[in-house]
């Protein structure tokens, strides 16, 4: 099953399936995330708005939407699994380094200090 977390649709066909499937829903683990595509400025100018809107797309509306339609299926669960909840969430947001987005530098040696003489 492919599903487009920043595609409504695609994620309700996706919930609707699992459910047909399986008949209820017990965790929800949300991994789906995508790096920045660039600096809000580089050198061939701002960043497009469109791409910094997939990303806000895909790593929080769409983490939600998958998590709210999972917590509805959840509340359903006519028995409470073994901790004595009805479900459960996590969320982990994937960091990947992209080529053209380099992290900020650490000095690798510190300066020695000056003796007093």
């Amino acid at each position: 099953m492919t599903v487009d977390v920043a595609d409504r649709a695609s994620v309700t066909a996706a919930i609707a399936e699992v459910s047909e499937t399986f008949g209820r829903v017990d965790v929800c683990i949300n991994a789906a995330g995508i790096p920045n595509p660039g600096k809000v400025f580089g050198k061939s100018g701002p960043l497009e708005i469109e791409q910094f809107q997939r990303v806000i797309d895909v790593n929080l509306v769409g983490a939600f939407d998958v998590m709210r339609k999972c917590a509805e299926l959840m509340t359903r669960n006519i028995s409470p699994g073994l901790d004595g909840e009805r479900g459960g969430h996590h969320q982990r947001l994937i960091r990947r380094r992209v080529r053209g987005v380099r992290r900020a530098r650490r000095p690798t040696a510190r300066a020695k200090p000056a003796s007093s003489a």
